[in-house]
């Protein structure tokens, strides 16, 4: 091609609504699950923690009367142990669960980013932005949401 030839390409631009995209996909709802299953177990776990704090408060209540003074001292030092863990279980529980939000959002946006990306390809896309971001173009903008869904969603049949 001589210096003097202009290459012309020609620019097809796309946009994908990604928040209708996280509200439509099944992938979400699977997350979602994953991540109640998760919340249910570690939440069996602080209660089986809460529930043994409580026993041993019932049991200083009841004996107070017969325990002496050492035992009493003991059985108050336990429940303290018992919450300063019953307080550390809880911080790693939350920690799993923000991991676990994490781990599965970031998957659901890469399945996202590589679906705009095969979609772009096939389509001849040379720039796919967020709706929001579209304000004005002169050129013609054409909306893959709907496209981006049905694909992700056929994934997940």
């Amino acid at each position: 091609m001589p210096a003097s030839a202009v290459r012309i390409t020609a620019t097809r631009i796309g946009y994908v609504n990604i928040e209708r995209v996280f509200d439509e996909i099944k992938a979400v709802e699977k997350s979602r699950e994953q991540i109640r299953e998760v919340m249910d177990r570690e939440r069996e776990e602080i209660e089986s923690g809460q529930q043994a704090i409580d026993a041993l408060a019932r049991r200083l209540d009841t004996q107070k009367e017969t325990l002496s003074e050492s035992e009493a001292e003991e059985l108050r030092d336990m429940i303290q142990v018992h919450r300063e863990k019953l307080d550390e279980l809880m911080e790693e529980s939350r920690d799993r669960i923000l991991d676990k939000e994490t781990e599965l959002k970031y998957r659901i946006l890469g399945a996202i980013y590589e679906t705009v990306k095969q979609i772009s390809e096939e389509k001849g896309f040379t720039v796919v932005l967020e709706e929001d971001t579209v304000l004005y173009s002169t050129h013609s903008v054409e909306n893959i949401t709907d496209k981006v869904i049905n694909r992700l969603n056929e994934e997940y049949r």
